[in-house]
């Protein structure tokens, strides 16, 4: 895109109305458009019945902004939303041009190709599945960004220690994703030996995730979760109560429960500081999580129950950190600075000023199934209720509960050495 506006083209978006794409494309000041969109599926889907009229609908909306915007041209990539809109610049008579990013195009550019101009692809097995006439073998566009990248961020964003191994990027997509993530879980230990592993996926259907994402609870925790969110959902259609949902990621306070992994590394980072406990042990260290102030949250709660009209709405501050950043801030607020050594299982956390090992990973902690790309997006939230989602910082949060614990874990002393010399007065016949 950045190209594009260098060559002097207007460029505006089509895309679903709460597709996780509009925050990225309305970042780079480029007009978003949003449509009606419902997914093609091969498999059986009550929302089957009701997705072809919300295709219809968007087909209809796209035909409008093509007589509006009167586009020179429409390049597509795929997806479901963009079957209305390359149909919709065939009926304007606006040439389409498609993207093919697999080796096998999807049931949504099947679809699409009938409208499109050219079908460009990657790959030279791909030309078999295109029309003779339309094929282009392209290969893959590639942003001149990628070829001005720092190695060294790179190295600091995924916690690597040095420079010492290559680094492999493995990205899984569209039907061979199951089998890419399935093959390198095989062969991962044997890959650390060597190399740096960056494995793009994730057990969630979409990040961020909105209150259109798809439930996939890995618990049974959150199975119970889930029936409470469409028995509201139930009372709110069928017998017309102001019922709303508020689909709450990780809120955190100087409350949480100790045996939380939040309050479990604030409390540790002080008893360790104060010489009560040797060592803290944690499990997935890379796991990403949406941590907000439960303060924050149970504001948002009121507002929404405030709102005219019931609805649901995800409560998230739309910022990710990993656990690992959470220990590194907590210790680091009780005057700890800590290094991460290792990699995995190996991995540790050193104060630098001692070189003892504080922080070690533990396998009894990493759960049997477990999310670990967890990443809220309150845009409606912030657009329908007024929220402000980052009121209190990842930073303030983490030192609003350590500052907490910092009291807590001094009064559990205090309260220890008041019991020990009651005893002694009492021994001592000093208290009677």
């Amino acid at each position: 895109m950045p190209a594009l506006k260098e060559a002097g083209y207007d460029i505006e978006y089509i895309g679903s109305v709460n597709g996780m794409e509009k925050g990225l494309i309305e970042a780079q000041k480029i007009p978003y458009h949003g449509i009606s969109s419902g997914k093609l599926r091969r498999y059986f889907d009550w929302k089957n019945f009701t997705d072809p009229f919300r295709v219809l609908k968007g087909y209809g909306q796209a035909v409008s902004l093509m007589k509006k915007l009167k586009p020179d041209v429409v390049f597509s990539k795929g997806g479901f939303v963009s079957v209305p809109v390359v149909l919709a610049a065939k009926h304007c008579h606006v040439p389409a041009i498609i993207h093919e990013s697999d080796i096998t195009p999807g049931l949504a550019n099947k679809i699409a190709i009938k409208g499109a101009k050219k079908v460009c692809c990657n790959f030279p097995e791909t030309m078999k599945y295109l029309p003779a006439d339309k094929a282009v073998l392209t290969g893959s566009p590639i942003r001149r960004e990628l070829f001005s990248g720092v190695a060294e961020n790179a190295i600091k964003l995924c916690n690597f220690p040095n420079h010492n191994k290559p680094v492999i990027l493995i990205i899984g997509g569209s039907l061979g994703s199951k089998k890419v993530n399935e093959a390198v879980r095989e062969i991962l230990p044997e890959l650390l030996k060597d190399f740096y592993v960056i494995h793009l996926y994730g057990k969630v259907e979409e990040v961020p995730q909105n209150e259109n994402t798809p439930f996939h609870p890995y618990s049974p925790y959150a199975v119970a979760k889930q029936y409470g969110y469409w028995i509201v959902r139930e009372y709110r259609d069928a017998y017309h109560m102001f019922a709303c949902n508020g689909i709450l990621f990780n809120h955190e306070s100087e409350r949480r429960g100790e045996t939380f992994v939040t309050r479990k590394i604030t409390l540790a980072a002080n008893r360790i500081k104060q010489g009560k406990q040797d060592k803290l042990y944690l499990g997935n260290l890379s796991s990403r999580r949406d941590w907000g102030y439960a303060k924050d949250y149970v504001e948002c709660m009121w507002l929404i129950l405030q709102n005219e009209k019931p609805s649901d709405f995800v409560i998230a501050t739309g910022v990710q950190h990993t656990v690992r950043e959470f220990a590194t801030l907590a210790f680091h607020y009780v005057g700890i600075e800590l290094e991460w050594r290792g990699e995995g299982i190996d991995e540790k956390g050193v104060d630098k000023a001692t070189g003892k090992v504080l922080v070690e990973v533990s396998p009894d902690f990493y759960r049997p199934t477990d999310v670990v790309n967890l990443w809220g997006d309150p845009t409606k939230a912030k657009a329908e209720l007024g929220w402000n989602p980052n009121k209190t910082s990842f930073e303030e949060l983490v030192k609003l509960m350590v500052v907490s614990d910092m009291k807590k874990v001094a009064a559990d002393d205090a309260a220890s050495r008041v019991r020990v010399n009651l005893e002694e007065y009492l021994e001592k016949g000093i208290v009677k």
